[in-house]
């Protein structure tokens, strides 16, 4: 299960960071480019859900309504999410360079981002500058919702704009 708030920092040219936790939006979207990880994910048709299941031998509890790859420092994965916002399930398999390769060309969609993680507030918050788009973009993922109140307010609150999504800014 996947519990998280995500909050936009910066779009385009406008503002939407909390001056208290990010002062200088600019030296973090540096940052988040020249220190973070770069990260390439990808998202499958919903049609090769039973085939990945089955070569991957994996049985879900919950019906994925995303399939996504992700390429990090030369390591792979796969993940299936059902619907939700604020709160999802979630399944997430490593696999191997070639299967990532062989399905990445069946892909519908992919999209490139960097990732900083800083702990603010003695909470860890991924930082993620998608370049293609200029929008920077902060979430804060927790064990249980009722830890969501606990979470600072970073930005301008998006968790529930599909407009946000991964697989929405996906092209």
């Amino acid at each position: 299960m996947e519990i998280e708030k995500k909050f936009l920092l910066k779009e385009k040219d406008k503002i939407y960071a909390n001056q208290d936790y990010f002062p200088q939006i600019d030296k973090i979207k540096k940052e988040t480019k020249t220190k973070g990880k770069k990260i390439i994910q990808s998202y499958l048709p919903l049609k090769l859900l039973e085939e990945i299941k089955q070569i991957l031998e994996i049985t879900l509890n919950f019906k994925p309504n995303e399939i996504r790859l992700r390429e990090t420092n030369k390591k792979y994965s796969i993940t299936f999410k059902s619907k939700g916002s604020i709160r999802r399930n979630e399944y997430e398999k490593t696999i191997s360079k070639e299967f990532y390769k062989k399905y990445k060309k069946l892909r519908e969609s992919q999209l490139e981002k960097y990732r900083l993680e800083k702990i603010i507030k003695g909470q860890k918050a991924e930082i993620d500058y998608y370049p293609k788009e200029n929008l920077l973009v902060a979430e804060i993922e927790v064990k249980e919702k009722k830890d969501l109140k606990k979470i600072p307010k970073l930005g301008k609150e998006i968790s529930k704009k599909r407009k946000y999504k991964n697989r929405k800014i996906a092209k």
